[in-house]
């Protein structure tokens, strides 16, 4: 994040200053994104604000001339399940194929259990760590110390007796959410998301709609 300050003119008679904030990268998104801003704290004002992602993806260029029926294949390899079930959404509207009610049903099924997978890495892997004891006992040792006092609630549920043991339990690659987060990374959510939009016969490019 980077911080400047500049006095820019309001009105003739006025003058108001502008801070300029930036976050880039954004490493929580995938793409790393960048906001930009100039922001009037005095007047609570964002008088400026714009977004730009440093990855350049490009599926709109490499999938042309490719075979639509392996566009799930070839973009899920990529960037995983979201892409994977678009495209065999997508699929499903070039070819006229219309899945009954029952296939629906198991398509958002298997998008909810893809959802529940993508939450424990955003919570444990990515922001977690922001809250995990190694950074909370170096940037905020009051914080921490706090923790280690505070009963956590329904600790006879999860078994974490204090909030510093949950915190503990972030550290990355040593603590136990984190590292139970990782051995769940190892599946391949985006196989499932193929199988529920309609599995593929890589070798005959024969649809088999399993509906």
């Amino acid at each position: 994040m980077s911080t400047t300050t500049t006095t820019l003119p309001k009105a003739p008679t006025t003058l108001r200053t502008l801070v300029d904030m930036n976050w880039d990268p954004i490493t929580r998104i995938v793409g790393s994104l960048g906001i930009y801003t100039k922001i009037d704290f005095a007047n609570k004002q964002v008088t400026e604000c714009h977004s730009t992602s440093s990855i350049f993806r490009g599926y709109s260029i490499f999938m042309k001339g490719k075979d639509p029926r392996d566009a799930h294949f070839i973009t899920s390899g990529i960037c995983g399940d979201n892409h994977a079930t678009c495209a065999c959404y997508a699929q499903n509207m070039a070819f006229d194929v219309r899945p009954p009610a029952l296939g629906e049903w198991i398509v958002n099924l298997g998008e909810a259990a893809e959802y529940m997978f993508d939450h424990n890495i955003y919570q444990d892997n990515l922001v977690g760590v922001d809250f995990c004891e190694n950074m909370v006992k170096e940037t905020n040792p009051s914080v921490w110390e706090k923790a280690k006092r505070t009963a956590a609630p329904h600790a006879e549920l999860h078994g974490y007796r204090t909030i510093a043991d949950i915190m503990t339990a972030l550290n990355p690659f040593t603590g136990e959410f984190y590292r139970e987060t990782r051995r769940c990374r190892t599946c391949r959510p985006r196989d499932s998301s193929i199988a529920e939009c309609g599995l593929k016969n890589r070798r005959s490019r024969k649809h088999i709609f399993v509906f």
